[in-house]
């Protein structure tokens, strides 16, 4: 028999879970085509020599018109798991100021295998990556460009810069940042 207090601890676990599924059921579904992001340049902020014996990251022209990353990498030991911080620092006042609602904290082997922003398609299509974990060996990733259309909707326009930290076990692995501006689809 339940009580008046339980049932309220139900219902609010109700709004919870209802709540809660269409965010998480959406969260592989993101689909956008308002804004277009026009990438200005990839830098290698810093990596951990006891587990990358070589790290690569630079946006570079790879032909006339086209621009594009490339990405190698080596890796000295076996990664299990990698998680990486995606924080977004916005433009505002003649400054990167952290932008709170983009940043966010995922497991990269799950990420790819929800296809997550596009990864999966992307690492497979450009580079030679081809499941987790990590081996210790030598990836390449060369002129792709992430898949603006599978990145979440409604992000304002603007200057950008998003830096991503990798880590295992809580142990730094390697720092990448990219400077981007978020413009209007139409005005591009």
């Amino acid at each position: 028999m339940y009580s008046v207090g339980s049932s309220r601890v139900m219902f609010a676990m109700f709004r919870i879970c209802f709540l809660l599924i269409p965010l998480v059921s959406a969260f592989n579904l993101f689909s956008q085509n308002t804004y277009k992001i026009e990438y200005h340049h990839g830098i290698v902020e810093g990596f951990n020599k006891q587990f990358v014996d070589f790290f690569k990251f630079a946006y570079n022209k790879y032909n006339r018109t086209a621009r594009a990353f490339d990405l190698k990498i080596r890796f000295s030991k076996k990664i299990e798991t990698m998680k990486v911080l995606l924080e977004a620092f916005k433009f505002i006042n003649n400054q990167y100021r952290s932008f709170i609602p983009i940043n966010m904290v995922f497991d990269v082997c799950s990420a790819i295998k929800s296809d997550l922003f596009g990864m999966k398609e992307l690492m497979t299509k450009s580079g030679n990556f081809t499941s987790c974990p990590i081996q210790k060996d030598s990836y390449v990733m060369e002129k792709f460009t992430p898949d603006e259309t599978q990145f979440p909707p409604n992000i304002p326009l603007g200057q950008y810069k998003f830096s991503l930290s990798f880590t295992t076990n809580d142990k730094f692995l390697m720092k990448f940042t990219v400077a981007s501006e978020v413009k209007n689809r139409k005005d591009v």
